[in-house]
């Protein structure tokens, strides 16, 4: 499955498997560095003491890739009708992830139930205030029970597509690239400004919560993105040389991560995302070639990062 990270539409089939096939191990290795930086919680403390304690820039990754197929896939909705093809696009990709959602909603529910000996009563009452949460609006703004918090990512995703989708379905044939930089460009300057960092999502700013104007950002990055991949694919670069860009940037982002959180970096480091995803997705780096040899495992990889990133609280 050529991945929205983690969990979401395959890739169109006018690009090649191979291109998408090494995101799909980038999927996990991202979905292990936010794994590594909830692990902070299992300390006696639950301080910020994580072994990736900027691991949660991962989710940035999952973004960028998600508006990067959105842009890949626009063709497929070609009704003319902006309603309808915005509601088949939001329908099947909530019907890919939903049923992984539904399961660690129910696990994890079951958990903090047991752990907190609540009674029946009580677990009635929290299972009623969590319904939001299954709707998949907890970035929306609606008050509730939050149930297992790393599905902020997956609602403010879906809400922010209902809103750039049917923009994309309208500039498609425009300069939408363009639009998209600078509404990204805007979007993370408001969060640089007001945030100075991209750590938290759940910071109310009066109409809506930092991660839903992350999700934005990172989305409409990724739309650019696919301009840009289609671009080095067309350009006669060296194809090891894309490979060693793509390397350095990922690893780059990995290492950094690794030792420091909450920094303006993090908005370089959103910059190094976006420019290896876009030169993943370009199919013309040597790695393309190396990980289509691996392609079932790398398959793999993908589908288990979105059970791993959905349940992995319920441990930490």
């Amino acid at each position: 499955m050529a991945s929205t990270p983690p969990g979401g539409d395959r890739a169109g089939s006018a690009v090649h498997a191979s291109v998408t096939v090494s995101i799909e191990l980038w999927r996990l290795v991202f979905c292990l560095a936010v794994v590594l930086y909830h692990s902070c919680y299992l300390t006696p403390t639950r301080s910020l003491t994580s072994v990736f304690q900027g691991g949660y820039i991962g989710v940035d990754f999952f973004f960028i890739v998600s508006g990067l197929l959105m842009a890949m896939n626009i063709d497929r909705y070609s009704s003319g009708a902006l309603f309808s093809d915005t509601y088949a696009f939001v329908k099947r990709k909530t019907a890919r992830i939903y049923p992984c959602f539904l399961f660690a909603f129910l696990i994890s529910f079951a958990v903090r139930m047991i752990i907190g000996r609540f009674s029946a009563a009580q677990a009635a009452g929290y299972a009623l205030r969590s319904v939001p949460e299954l709707l998949l609006l907890r970035m929306s703004g609606i008050p509730g029970y939050w149930v297992n918090t790393p599905t902020w990512y997956i609602s403010a995703m879906l809400i922010s597509m209902l809103l750039l989708f049917p923009l994309l379905l309208i500039l498609k044939d425009k300069q939408y690239p363009l639009i998209f930089m600078l509404l990204s460009a805007l979007s993370y300057g408001w969060l640089f400004f007001t945030m100075g960092s991209l750590e938290n999502p759940y910071r109310w700013q009066g109409m809506f919560y930092s991660g839903l104007v992350r999700a934005v950002a990172g989305i409409s990055l990724g739309v650019f993105c696919f301009r840009v991949s289609a671009g080095i694919r067309e350009a006669a670069l060296s194809a090891h040389i894309l490979s060693a860009a793509e390397l350095f940037c990922y690893i780059a982002v990995l290492l950094h991560s690794s030792v420091t959180g909450r920094s303006h970096a993090d908005f370089l480091l959103v910059l190094l995302l976006a420019a290896a995803v876009s030169v993943s997705f370009s199919g013309k780096a040597s790695t393309a070639g190396f990980f289509s040899r691996y392609e079932r495992p790398c398959l793999i990889c993908g589908e288990f990062s979105l059970a791993l990133y959905l349940n992995h609280r319920v441990f930490t």
